[in-house]
């Protein structure tokens, strides 16, 4: 045992410093991250170029549930590479608001890669996230249902023939009438700027629900139970330490005139009490809801940013953003479905203009990926001895 620790450790540091050896032609772009699940491995470089790597289909893992009453079967994702992704993503994103963390989900993962090998794509395996450029393999032959997010690619390499994309992609369009946004720049702002939008508008929605829910206790729709869990959630979502339903509602109210720029003072101002004994909550009146409505129509541009199924008559009045092109051999069914989703096709792959410089870069690219693997294989066998 001790001979295999020394043997391992040996190889490990012949490895970390052949990784550290400078070349004039080792590829810039560092690998920040890498991962790997049922015999495929991913690495992602600072660039954001995410590499999928592998021989057969991309399995997740997966849990079976068994009800004990009826019988019945029912399956949960515990474990896949959006899952591993998302380790990163929530560790650049820790403390940003939700525009800033958009703008990193827009970065994080800008090439999407999958090497030759890959035979099947699970559902929505890749849909977190928002590559501008798309390459698929002619090994790959089947594509799970919105395996992945093409909504702001530019351009999308499809090699085999016969693989059919109808449903496995997202792709961006607008409804017909509406302004269109005139480059793909702008749609990726304007999507962070609704995502910041509806953050502000889910802070102002919550307290006023808050409100509406201590309003119902108070008048008598409730029991001691119920009291206390809500005095424990308030107290736990708003750093305070009421324990009165009226604190809370003196609390809620001032928050409310603050954010809707109002000035209420009482229950009927804002709500009719229902008497209706199994009902817990109190109706929102017609004001409010307007209010809300208002907000939600400036905080979305649905009518600009609508998502549409590849291939599929998703929404029929919308007309797909022409930024998005397809490549892919003439007569697949990709083309049919390009067509009829009206994303542009061409019917070869993009010219590559790679020079000796550029293989000699992937050579060592593809090494330095390699290496980084093995180190981590070796490190999780060092800690299991």
């Amino acid at each position: 045992m001790k001979t295999m620790q020394k043997v391992l450790s040996v190889l490990l540091a012949v490895l970390l410093l052949a990784s550290a050896v400078p070349t004039a032609f080792a590829a810039d772009d560092a690998i920040i991250a890498s991962g790997g699940i049922n015999g495929t491995t991913w690495t992602l470089t600072e660039n954001g170029v995410l590499t999928v790597s592998g021989n057969g289909p991309i399995e997740d893992v997966v849990e079976t549930e068994v009800d004990p009453e009826d019988g019945s079967v029912s399956y949960s994702t515990v474990d896949c590479i959006a899952w591993q992704l998302s380790d990163v993503f929530d560790a650049r994103t820790q403390g940003l608001d939700a525009g800033e963390a958009e703008r990193v989900r827009f970065n994080l993962v800008k090439t999407l890669i999958i090497e030759e090998g890959i035979t099947a794509i699970p559902d929505d395996e890749f849909s977190d996230y928002c590559p501008r450029v798309i390459s698929l393999p002619a090994s790959l032959q089947e594509a799970g249902s919105v395996c992945i997010n093409a909504a702001f690619a530019e351009s999308l390499t499809v090699k085999n023939k016969d693989l059919v994309l109808t449903g496995s992609l997202r792709v961006l369009g607008y409804e017909k009438g509406a302004q269109p946004y005139a480059s793909l720049d702008e749609a990726i702002e304007a999507k962070i700027a609704s995502e910041q939008a509806t953050e502000a508008l889910s802070q102002k929605l919550s307290v006023l629900y808050d409100l509406q829910n201590v309003y119902g206790m108070l008048a008598g729709v409730n029991t001691d139970q119920t009291k206390a869990e809500f005095l424990a959630y308030f107290n736990e979502a708003y750093g305070t330490s009421f324990t009165k339903l009226i604190q809370c509602r003196n609390f809620c109210l001032k928050r409310v005139n603050k954010l809707f720029s109002t000035n209420y003072s009482s229950a009927d101002e804002l709500f009719n009490i229902t008497g209706e004994d199994d009902f817990r909550f109190v109706e929102t009146n017609e004001q409010i809801d307007q209010q809300v409505n208002a907000m939600y129509a400036a905080a979305t541009n649905e009518a600009r940013l609508m998502p549409m199924q590849f291939g599929a008559e998703y929404h029929d009045d919308a007309t797909a953003y022409p930024w998005l092109t397809i490549y892919a051999p003439s007569g697949s069914s990709v083309e049919e479905a390009a067509k009829a989703t009206g994303v542009t096709f061409q019917p070869t792959t993009p010219p590559q203009k790679v020079t000796l410089l550029d293989k000699i870069r992937q050579f060592f690219a593809d090494i330095r990926a390699r290496i980084e693997m093995i180190l981590t294989l070796l490190r999780m066998r060092l800690q299991q001895q």
